[in-house]
């Protein structure tokens, strides 16, 4: 089930995703004077990070810590869009929650739409963009 999904700013790719007011109702919230709560969250390719979810300074909440990493580490920029959700995977007789987290990527786009593919599915580095280069032989 999808909690939220989101454009990311420069903001929540510098200082932390800051989480939409409505997504609140689906995700714990730290509570007995904890600062913060650690969430485990699994991207598109199955690799696990942890984020802490801490109250911002504009009474909301944010992932900072393990999610500025995860920026890092996958490249992601302003633009960019996250699509934050939740399922359950059954263990044998157990069903375990989870938490999961996609980022996509406009590449381009056709007949003026955006086009999103899977962060992971895209190249790490900006590929150069092809010259033609004209030799003249004498």
């Amino acid at each position: 089930m999808e909690i939220f999904s989101k454009l990311l700013t420069i903001s929540d790719v510098t200082s932390g995703l800051s989480i939409p007011t409505g997504a609140l109702l689906h995700i714990p919230i730290p509570k007995g004077g904890r600062h913060y709560m650690g969430l485990v969250v699994k991207d598109s390719i199955g690799q696990v990070w942890k984020f802490h979810l801490y109250p911002n300074s504009h009474d909301t909440l944010a992932f900072t810590e393990g999610w500025l990493e995860f920026v890092q580490d996958k490249g992601v920029r302003e633009g960019d869009k996250v699509i934050f959700s939740t399922g359950n995977n059954q263990d044998g007789a157990i069903l375990h929650e989870y938490y999961s987290i996609v980022v996509i990527r406009s590449p381009f786009t056709f007949q003026g739409e955006p086009i999103y593919m899977d962060l992971e599915e895209l190249p790490r580095k900006r590929l150069p963009i092809p010259t033609t280069e004209i030799i003249f032989f004498k």
